[in-house]
């Protein structure tokens, strides 16, 4: 995603019939849904294709900041689980891990 900003900022309003968005960091950027699931697949869709990235190529995904941290920390805390599952069944901890001072996306 080299031509992708690591963030960015999306207008949503809601009408009757859905959402629709606008993307602030790419000009006539804009997409709309029935739902707000399909808007979040769709401001993909209209990002990948505004940058002309096509879908073979397409490595990754927008999603709401606050979805973002809570997906993270959910795994954060299924790794902790499964780690202390493996110590307190007496496993020797064999595997090898990587320590980031940052999460990507």
């Amino acid at each position: 995603m080299d031509k992708l900003p690591e963030e960015i900022t999306v207008t949503i309003h809601k009408t009757p019939e859905g959402f629709w968005a606008k993307v602030k960091e790419f000009p006539h950027c804009y997409t709309q849904a029935d739902n707000f699931i399909e808007l979040i697949q769709m401001l993909n869709d209209a990002i990948f294709s505004y940058v002309g990235i096509s879908e073979k190529d397409r490595n990754g995904f927008y999603v709401p900041k606050a979805f973002a941290e809570e997906l993270r920390r959910r795994e954060w805390g299924k790794f902790f689980e499964q780690l202390k599952n493996k110590q307190s069944m007496g496993e020797a901890m064999s595997e090898k891990y990587v320590i980031a001072t940052s999460c990507g996306r």
